[in-house]
Formats: structure tokens, sequence, C-alpha cells
């Protein structure tokens, strides 16, 4: 087990200690404190605790509440478990406790994850027939699922898309960033930009964060160019790039060989106030590494371990074989031996 599951365990178990003194010295326990005890237990894993704890409820005839209910059915579906989401959910309804549209939304967006798309829809269905008006976020997380597990199905999305619009909901920008994303996985780059323009041209709110899809789309399609004017153009909109932006463009300048720009662009970013992070590092220590730029490689890629980031697998990967090709190498780097050493 590593520290940080130790470290967990012991809150959780603090919280426990905490809760059985309360009982001790006379503070009788309610359904909010049950909810949160079973929150953090939810959140840790600890199934049989929470069991534990359903059982004690209701033996004080304190009975679980539609708040205890969504707690578990998010736990259980960032677990995977969205099988024993709808069990969970049919012994409450059997118990009187109704599930309420963030329950919905719960399990609605654990199959979403798991790429199961028909359940997803069934349980959004079900929920409309029982006479729960669905959310923006009930659309915006069937709209992402269709969009980014479903290959080729953006059609689909769209269909969703104006069955929302059908009930007065108005897409925010999370939904349109979603869209944006949709399109570019799927190689629609003519969709993505008529959408982008159309937000455009309605004076919609468009944030950096959209900025970032619109930019890393046309990167990863192959539009470096635009990616680039458009990245360009932010600071005349009154935009102004942030960590991952900066990140984006410099992947960009090194997937086409442009390092020289990819330095620069990454002196550009420390002097604007965004320090770079691991994710930005591990991109140009592989630019350079790709290109054979074993001497600016090698000064990144100290750079990176003096400011405390690490290499990740797929620097690895490369640099292992690298080495394999030219074993010197790994007397260069020092810091590989001590990231292997931990």
């Amino acid at each position: 087990m590593d520290y940080a599951k130790k470290g967990k365990y012991r809150m959780s178990d603090a919280a426990f200690s905490l809760f059985e003194e309360m009982k001790q010295i006379g503070i009788p326990p309610d359904i909010v404190t049950y909810n949160s005890l079973i929150d953090g237990l939810c959140k840790f894993g600890q199934w049989e605790k929470v069991r534990t704890l359903f059982s004690e409820m209701v033996n004080l005839n304190i009975y679980p509440d539609v708040c205890t209910l969504t707690i578990v059915t998010d736990g259980l579906c960032k677990e995977g478990k969205v099988e024993d989401v709808e069990e969970v959910m049919r012994h409450m309804i059997e118990k009187g406790v109704e599930p309420n549209v963030v329950t919905y939304n719960v399990i609605i967006d654990g199959y979403c994850l798991r790429g199961q798309m028909d359940r997803a829809r069934r349980i959004f269905d079900s929920m409309i027939n029982k006479s729960i008006e669905p959310t923006i976020i009930s659309y915006t997380i069937l709209i992402n699922g269709y969009c980014l597990f479903e290959v080729g199905k953006t059609d689909f999305a769209q269909k969703f898309f104006a069955e929302m619009l059908s009930t007065g909901l108005k897409p925010n920008l999370c939904t349109n960033q979603i869209f944006l994303h949709g399109y570019f996985q799927n190689g629609l780059v003519e969709k993505a930009m008529l959408l982008f323009h159309e937000l455009e041209a309605k004076r919609e709110d468009i944030d950096i964060e959209l900025y970032n899809v619109l930019i890393d789309g046309l990167c990863k399609n192959g539009h470096f160019d635009k990616a680039h004017a458009l990245f360009e153009k932010l600071s005349l909109i009154e935009l102004f790039p942030n960590v991952i932006t900066y990140t984006i463009i410099i992947s960009g300048f090194c997937v086409e060989g442009l390092l020289d720009e990819a330095k620069d662009m990454l002196r550009k970013m420390n002097e604007n106030g965004h320090l770079p992070n691991d994710v930005t590092y591990n991109i140009i220590v592989r630019g350079f590494l790709k290109f054979g730029k074993t001497s600016e490689m090698i000064t990144f890629s100290k750079e990176m371990t003096g400011m405390g980031f690490s290499f990740d697998a797929s620097t690895v990967e490369l640099l292992i074989d690298a080495i394999a090709k030219d074993p010197s190498l790994l007397n260069m780097i020092p810091q590989f031996h001590l990231g292997n050493k931990n």
C-alpha cells in the first residue's frame, strides 16, 4: 500500500474514532453526521464500514435519505460499480427514498464513463418517465458520452442536443466545449470550426478553456498554422493564455519540429508569469529527444528535475529507446537513475 492510501485510511479511522467518541459522551448522531461519515468512507472505498453504518442507522430509526443515496451512488460509480448502484437505488426506492435528478446524473455519468451509452440513455429515459426533469447537466453528461465514447456517433449527440433545446434549456460553455472536443476527436474539423464561428457570431461568452479545446483540436488534426494564428490572436480579444494553452502550443511546435520556437515559447511562458508544469517539460524533452537534439534535451531534463518534476511513462519509453542506441546517454542524465531508485 502506498503512502497516499495509508494517509487516507488514517484520516477515515480518525473520523470513525471521533464518531464513536461522540456517541460515548452522549451526542447522538443524526442523518447529517451519518451522511458525512458515509461520504468519507465511500471516497476511500471502505464499503464494509458503509454497510455497517447503514445497519446501525436503521437500528436507530435514522433512515437514509436522498442525500445518502446520492453519496453512495457517486462513490460506487467512481469505482466503476455502476451495476451495484442500480441495486442500491432499487433497495432505497423500496424503502420510500426516491432518487432526485442529482442521483440520476451520477448514474448516467457512471455508465457514460464506461462507454455504456445504451444503459446511460435508458437511465435518462427512466428519469423522465418518473417526471423528474433533466437539467443542463443531465444533457451535457450524455452529450459528452456520445461525443467521446461513441466514435462516429456525434450525430446522436446533435439529435440529443436538439432535444435539449426543445425543452427550453440553453447550452453552457461546458456543453459547447464538449461538442468542439467531440468534433475534433472524430476528425470533423469543419463542423468544429462552424460551431466556433457560430458562437463568435452570437457573441457568446467564450473563455480561454474553449480556446484551449479549439487550439488543441486544430493541432491534433494537422492544422498547426491555424492553431498558432488563434493563439496569437488571444491578446487582441482580451483573453490570455494559461499554462494549458502554452503547453498545447509548445506541443504543436515540437510535433512540427520547430524546436527553437518551442524553446522560445517556454521562455515567453515563464516571462508572462506562467510556470511550466511537468506536462510542459515532458513534452519539450520528448520533442528534442525525437529530433536527436541530445544536448538541449539534457538541459531541459535537468531543469525539470530541479523544479521537482519527473519523467512520465512516454518520456521514459523514449529515453530507454535512445539509451539502447547510445548507452553514453545514461551517464548524461543522472536524474534518470534517481527516478528509478525511488
